[in-house]
């Protein structure tokens, strides 16, 4: 997968293209985070500014899925569900958002992106 470099313009977009994935309370905790992401790029990693922020905006997309729906997405992308993963349905949405998240918006991340919203609850 080609690394992306984002523009504000494209960030903007895909702010617009998450937001029916999100509730109202999980949005807002959604940008939340893109803005502490923000802040944190620019004390550590600058050029990465857009990276997190797209990782950030994608790294609830599935949160609002139940348990049922959690394990139709794993089904879907086979994603191998293992005996933890089951004693830890908290973080399902890691592991299926990140499935989502290349599906629907490859245009937006790269496979660090991905990996981000992947890891983002461990």
């Amino acid at each position: 997968m080609e690394k992306k470099i984002l523009t504000d313009a494209e960030i903007a977009a895909l702010d617009e293209r998450v937001r029916p994935y999100l509730d109202e309370r999980r949005y807002a905790h959604t940008v939340s985070v893109a803005e502490e992401a923000v802040r944190l790029a620019q004390l550590y990693l600058p050029d990465k500014r857009n990276s997190l922020r797209a990782a950030s905006l994608l790294h609830d997309i599935t949160k609002k899925a139940d348990f049922e729906k959690q394990l139709q997405y794993c089904e879907e992308f086979g994603i191998i569900v293992g005996t933890d993963d089951m004693l830890s349905p908290s973080v399902f949405h890691a592991i299926t958002g990140a499935a989502v998240a290349e599906r629907d918006f490859s245009d937006f991340a790269d496979s660090e992106i991905i990996s981000a919203v992947r890891w983002h609850t461990t």
